[in-house]
């Protein structure tokens, strides 16, 4: 970590308030995209810092909201801190711009199999050296100084051995010690969710908690399929769409309730081909929920235990049934598979996957059947003792529009 003093007088103090974050530390962390944080933390506030970064399943929830803040006396001190030094813009742009750059590098890297550094990588790279170097002279103390130098020397020769190890296409070993796999998908994956990373911290950092959003009214589809399958003849898909706490439904009192595992609102899904089936105690009244969720699009996960008649003859006895919502122009792809999260198999999902589910059917002739060959039925599955197997899918995708509220009769 690197160390920093504050200089204001009112961080002073928050130092006699036992505020133990007598530092502010900068972070070049390679792991989670080497983002510079320049922060004042305890050891619990760098615990949740790192979660709400991490590239490969960070997060930002209420509570972490919460404990990342009480162990600050003086918000409004900090805050101003925070504004008056342009540290705020430093921790959002520089840092954000300074990962991308290095990834992206790294991606051309990968490909090209030789070591790659584009010009905006290399100028940001000189901003962040400078920013650091010019806040490290203001440290008093020689040895915290000298550390400040050491972690950015240390992060800077982490970035050369990421570009090195991304041209040969080889894991990375980083100076810290943790080895760190790479592959184009996995750097893909990280270049998609840097700038998510980022929304996170900002988040974070606003001394309120802010609801991403707010509940509202649902929003109901009519999806129509935009293709024909050989020997399976696909109805429309009624679908409603909820941003909501409310998850759970209450019979005796025939209305959604809040679930005490959910403290948030999250997006949710109700989906059928009989619009009756909504208010049906039988097949109605359960809302699915998303396993992966980005700016482009939403999947939501549901197991299916009797077989499933889309799968014909020789159905798994339990399988899954992936919906994608493409977010920007309502079409739908269901997938149906064998990654069944009680069996212990979880389809790892990024946007490039998807666009890749998307691009497998969309490019397939129109006047042709899809699921008429192997390779578009078929998939490789882990099984858990570390060998695969060729499992079934099915692939089904809808064109949605937006209609008037569903308003049976209860």
């Amino acid at each position: 970590m690197i160390v920093l003093k504050f200089q204001q007088k009112n961080y002073q103090n928050l130092l006699k308030q036992n505020f133990n974050m007598k530092k502010i530390l900068v972070s070049l962390i390679l792991f989670i995209s080497f983002t510079s944080q320049l922060m004042a933390m305890t050891q619990n506030q760098m615990t949740i810092v790192s979660q709400v970064l991490n590239a490969e399943g960070g997060k930002i929830t209420k509570q972490m909201h919460t404990d990342f803040w009480k162990d600050i006396p003086s918000k409004e001190d900090f805050v101003e801190y925070l504004e008056t030094t342009g540290l705020m813009a430093k921790i959002t742009r520089d840092g954000m711009q300074y990962q991308m750059e290095l990834w992206k590098s790294a991606l051309i890297s990968y490909r090209n199999e030789q070591v790659f550094k584009s010009d905006d990588y290399i100028k940001i790279k000189a901003v962040v050296n400078d920013f650091i170097n010019r806040v490290s002279k203001n440290i008093p103390d020689a040895n915290e100084r000298a550390q400040v130098v050491n972690n950015m020397k240390t992060s800077m020769i982490n970035s050369e051995n990421l570009l090195k190890s991304a041209s040969k296409r080889t894991a990375m070993q980083s100076v810290q010690g943790p080895i760190i796999e790479l592959s184009e998908e996995r750097i893909i994956f990280i270049i998609n969710n840097i700038e998510k990373s980022f929304s996170r911290i900002d988040k974070l950092l606003k001394p309120e908690w802010i609801e991403a959003k707010i509940e509202k009214e649902p929003i109901w589809m009519i999806c129509e399929p935009n293709r024909e399958y050989w020997g399976v003849n696909r109805k429309p898909l009624y679908i409603k769409f909820h941003n909501t706490i409310n998850v759970n439904f209450d019979f005796d009192k025939m209305a959604w309730v809040k679930s005490k595992y959910i403290n948030e609102v999250t997006p949710t899904i109700e989906i059928h081909e009989d619009k009756k089936r909504f208010t049906n105690i039988a097949y109605g009244y359960k809302k699915i929920f998303p396993i992966y969720v980005s700016d482009q699009y939403y999947v939501f996960y549901k197991q299916i235990n009797d077989g499933g008649w889309f799968w014909g003859p020789e159905a798994p006895k339990t399988s899954a049934q992936h919906i994608i919502i493409n977010r920007s122009d309502l079409t739908v792809l269901e997938y149906n598979n064998e990654w069944v999260k009680d069996f212990g198999r979880k389809k790892k999902y990024n946007d490039s996957v998807i666009d890749e589910l998307f691009r497998e059917i969309n490019e397939y002739r129109k006047d042709g059947y899809f699921n008429l060959l192997e390779k578009n039925t078929t998939e490789i599955y882990p099984k858990n003792n570390g060998e695969t197997y060729k499992g079934k899918r099915k692939l089904f995708t809808f064109e949605c529009i937006e209609i008037p509220g569903i308003k049976p009769k209860i």
